[in-house]
């Protein structure tokens, strides 16, 4: 199991495993800690690290421990109003 991995590391997953998907399982957060489940699946279908591709489909578990430092958030409220077609209230 490897650790301390970033968006660099899995670049190569995009040529390797065309179709490489993850689910969002479980998403637990305590504190400022947040632990998303969140396995992988796809088709070996090029080379990954030198390895040739075996046509073989693989599904990957993975848990990511996330630490929040602060947090934002956009809310298109004028596009939900523009939607219900009604002008938004005083």
């Amino acid at each position: 199991m490897r650790s301390g991995r970033n968006a660099r590391d899995r670049r190569g997953m995009d040529v390797g495993v065309p179709d490489w998907r993850f689910e969002l399982l479980r998403l637990v957060a305590e504190g400022t800690l947040v632990v998303a489940h969140m396995p992988y699946s796809g088709t070996h279908r090029g080379r990954i690290v030198g390895v040739e591709a075996t046509g073989r489909s693989c599904t990957v578990d993975e848990m990511v421990i996330f630490r929040i430092a602060e947090a934002w958030e956009v809310y298109d409220d004028a596009g939900m109003w523009r939607q219900l077609g009604v002008a938004p209230p005083a």
